[in-house]
C-alpha cells in the first residue's frame, strides 16, 4: 500500500466534566455509539484500502476466439442472415488438406464474424457458429518490423523474443492482424525454409504468385542466417534455424493462433 491509515480519537472532552457520580444512561449510551461508528470507521477504511492494493487497475486478459469448420462446406455470408459469398470446401486441399480455420473478430451469438484467409488482405465475412466449434487461444505473435523481432505472449504476458529478417523494400511484409492456417516440416531442414514453416492467412502484396503459391506470407527458418535483424525476404518472417525449432517444439502454437505484424 502506497498510504497507511492512521486513527486518533481525542475523547478528553467526554471526561473533563465527570465529577465521580455515575453517568447517566443517555451518556453511557452515546458513548457506546461513538466507539462503535468509530471502529466501524477504521474497519471499513482499512478493507477499503486493502482491497484496493490487491486489485489490478488493468483490463482483464480475453484469449482469442478460433474457429473451426465441423461440416464438408462451409458457407461465407456477407451478414447475419445475408447472401453467401463463397462455399469453402472443408478440409482445405489447397491449405495441404487441413480444415478450414478463422480467427472471430465478432461474437453474435448464431452468428460469428470472421477473417477470412483469402486476397486482398484484411476480408472478412460472417459463418454460422452451429457450422463451427469455436475454442479459445491463449498465444498470441507479434511481428515487430523496425525492431527486426518475432515476439512470443501468453496470456498477453512476454515470453519470447527471437531475432528476424523481414521483406525487403520491394516486397515487403504486409502490416495486420492474421493467423496461423498451417505447420509445415520441410523435406530438406538445411533448405531455404529451414526445418519449420508456419503459413499464415496474409499475402504479399506485391508478389500474387510465388515458388507456384499466391504469395502466402509466412514464418521459417533459413539458410541464410547472416540476413536476421535485416530487410531481406520475399515478405515472409525469417528465424534462424535453432529458433524457428524452439518456437514449434517449445510453445507449440495451434492453428488459428494470431499474428500481428506491426510497425
Amino acid at each position: 500500500m502506497s498510504q497507511w491509515l492512521r486513527a486518533r480519537y481525542d475523547f478528553r472532552n467526554m471526561s473533563t466534566k465527570m465529577s465521580g457520580e455515575r453517568t447517566s444512561q443517555r451518556d453511557q449510551l452515546a458513548s457506546r455509539k461513538l466507539w462503535s461508528g468509530a471502529a466501524l470507521v477504521i474497519i471499513g477504511a482499512l478493507t477499503a484500502a486493502l482491497t484496493s492494493c490487491g486489485s489490478s487497475s488493468g483490463p482483464t486478459f480475453k484469449p482469442a476466439s478460433v474457429a473451426v469448420a465441423d461440416v464438408a462446406s462451409l458457407p461465407i455470408y456477407s451478414a447475419p442472415n445475408g447472401k453467401v459469398t463463397a462455399q469453402l470446401p472443408n478440409p482445405d486441399p489447397q491449405n495441404y488438406n487441413q480444415k478450414q480455420i478463422f480467427l472471430v473478430q465478432q461474437d453474435q451469438g448464431d452468428w460469428l464474424k470472421v477473417s477470412l484467409p483469402i486476397p486482398p488482405n484484411g476480408q472478412s465475412g460472417w459463418i454460422r457458429t452451429s457450422q463451427v466449434i469455436v475454442r479459445p487461444n491463449y498465444y498470441r505473435v507479434d511481428v515487430a518490423r523496425s525492431a527486426h523481432q518475432v515476439r512470443i505472449y501468453k496470456d498477453d504476458v512476454l515470453l519470447k523474443t527471437y531475432s528476424a529478417a523481414i521483406g525487403k523494400a520491394d516486397t515487403p511484409t504486409p502490416g495486420g492482424t492474421y493467423f496461423i492456417r498451417v505447420l509445415l516440416q520441410p523435406p530438406n531442414p538445411n533448405g531455404d525454409y529451414g526445418p519449420y514453416a508456419y503459413g499464415l492467412s496474409g499475402f504479399s502484396a506485391v508478389l500474387t504468385n510465388f515458388n507456384g503459391g499466391n504469395g502466402v506470407i509466412g514464418i521459417h527458418g533459413t539458410n541464410e542466417p547472416q540476413v536476421i535483424g535485416t530487410d531481406a525476404s520475399h515478405g515472409c518472417i525469417r528465424l534462424r534455424n535453432a529458433d524457428i525449432t524452439d518456437l514449434v517444439t517449445h510453445y507449440k502454437l495451434q492453428l488459428g493462433t494470431p499474428v500481428r505484424i506491426l510497425a
